[in-house]
């Protein structure tokens, strides 16, 4: 009995090649092994399994139209390096003599 080979469209033609050249190599070096077959159809078949998982996966976060921010709820403005370092620095000297008077 021969072995089927998975044909999912994500896998390209070097991966059904790679896929074709193991079963091909079961069959024929081993064409008894039931056990073998059993391994080898179970790999291909959890290949499938794998392959659809992803492919449902990334249907359902895809979206027709990109999901635009209002104004209000736009990303919050980024302090930049110099707004920190001037909220940090010492209080200027001119407000010292003016406290201080």
């Amino acid at each position: 009995m021969a072995i089927k080979v998975t044909s999912k469209k994500c896998f390209t033609a070097s991966h059904k090649q790679s896929f074709q050249k193991l079963a091909n190599y079961v069959m024929s070096h081993y064409p008894k092994d039931t056990n073998l077959h059993k391994a080898v159809r179970g790999t291909f078949k959890a290949m499938d399994d794998a392959a659809a998982k992803m492919g449902k996966a990334g249907a359902s976060k895809k979206r027709a139209t990109p999901k635009r921010r209002t104004a209000k709820r736009s990303a919050p403005k980024r302090r930049t390096a110099r707004r920190r370092s001037a909220k940090r620095a010492a209080p200027k000297r001119r407000r010292m003599r003016r406290r201080a008077a």
